[in-house]
């Protein structure tokens, strides 16, 4: 029995030789190759922390820009608190800034591994993985944080009253922005369960049912238990599950015209 793999399915690694640029290594060289690229991360993330301490201020004012709106302050319970939390965007912020640099020490340590094609597909899409991330987190920053905010605030009453903690908003911030920038990745591995033959277009584009079902369940899960909250995440979820068909169908077409090259002299002269 002939099993036929999926039209948008790679070439697996028998069938395609990998390209060594450098010679085999040993564990030992491996794991010093490892321990060289968390040693520049580490130190990289650090400085990026320093440079990014003095700002300390300004990282706190853009991260609680989204309250304002909908609570007139913030409170905090220890003495510590908002230097503590300062300090700590200062670290993400210093992250955020030197992330290049740590993803190029990560890749200069997998890309050995990889086969070509694979090297190939890592680089088409690590700039949309960057672009999709951020338009989560702009997402989660000027619509899910904002609405959500207005939402639950709503809820209030002369003997309910809001003392929204400093420490927890910012937990509930960062929480929205994460899922939200993950989330945008959901194009990403769908094409590449399309792409890889795992899953294929045909089976998911017949099955949108299941997908909503899907979606409904992750939204779930990356948002607090409340229908307005799912509904937020939910929508964009299958907005992105239908842009997700519609790019994999422009890159098989894509690869179809590759593959077949330009027409030959013998078969341009016989359709003439």
């Amino acid at each position: 029995m002939i099993m036929s793999r999926s039209p948008m399915a790679n070439p697996t690694p028998s069938d395609e030789p990998r390209r060594l640029n450098d010679p085999p290594k040993t564990i030992v060289e491996h794991l010093d190759d490892l321990r060289t690229c968390l040693l520049h991360s580490i130190v990289a993330i650090a400085l990026g922390a320093v440079a990014a301490l003095p700002f300390q201020e300004l990282w706190l004012r853009l991260l609680v820009h989204p309250v304002r709106a909908s609570v007139e302050h913030l409170t905090f319970l220890s003495p510590t608190e908002p230097f503590l939390i300062q300090l700590k965007l200062s670290l993400v912020a210093g992250f955020i800034v030197v992330l290049p640099y740590v993803a190029h020490q990560i890749w200069r340590f997998v890309s050995p591994a990889l086969y070509d094609h694979e090297k190939h597909w890592v680089n088409r899409l690590w700039g949309a993985s960057v672009g999709l991330f951020v338009a989560g987190l702009l997402f989660a920053y000027f619509v899910m944080i904002p609405l959500s905010l207005r939402f639950f605030m709503q809820f209030r009453s002369d003997f309910l009253v809001d003392q929204i903690t400093l420490k927890n908003y910012i937990g509930f911030a960062s929480f929205w922005l994460i899922a939200s920038g993950l989330v945008f990745q959901t194009p990403l591995v769908l094409i590449f369960l399309m792409k890889t033959g795992i899953v294929p277009r045909d089976t998911l584009a017949r099955n949108r049912r299941v997908m909503i079902v899907i979606i409904a369940i992750i939204a779930a899960v990356f948002s607090p238990p409340d229908i307005f909250t799912m509904f937020l995440m939910g929508v964009p979820l299958y907005l992105l599950f239908e842009a997700s068909l519609w790019f994999a169908a422009g890159i098989t077409q894509q690869d179809k015209e590759e593959h077949a090259g330009p027409p030959t002299p013998a078969s341009s002269s016989s359709s003439a």
